[in-house]
């Protein structure tokens, strides 16, 4: 007898533009149910980020739930960047929520310095059950 463990991906973009030193959510992975208790998810996550006039950081959450009120999953990481290029940003995580039907997880991301907002090009999220 075989089991097929559950898995989920999207492309789809919240938003396109990237507030000017505010976190801004970027990609919400579709639901996915649990099969047991203890089972782990596996995130994995990519964006371009064009950066604003100024900006000098990048920092990204990982939170499980929709939008901006779920609870950070992860220790936010700022990365440094140069002001008004294409930023490739990449990870990978897990979690053990516990059994959750249509468990949901979001990446936001927040400019620093910013004199200008920035803009989402592209961006993917992919969630598998181990």
């Amino acid at each position: 007898m075989g089991v097929h463990l559950p898995s989920v991906s999207t492309t789809t973009l919240l938003t396109s533009v990237l507030g000017q030193n505010v976190e801004t959510a970027a990609i919400q992975s579709p639901p996915i149910n649990l099969p047991l208790d203890n089972a782990q998810i596996l995130i994995f996550w990519y964006l371009i980020v064009t950066t604003g006039g100024s900006t000098t950081q990048l920092g990204t959450r990982l939170r499980r739930g929709t939008g901006l009120t779920g609870t950070v999953v992860n220790i936010i990481d700022n990365t440094q960047v140069t002001a008004g290029n294409n930023i490739r940003l990449a990870g990978c995580y897990s979690d053990t929520p516990g059994i959750v039907a249509g468990q949901v997880y979001t990446l936001s991301v927040q400019s620093v310095g910013a004199a200008a907002a920035g803009a989402f090009i592209d961006g993917c999220m992919t969630l598998m059950v181990l």
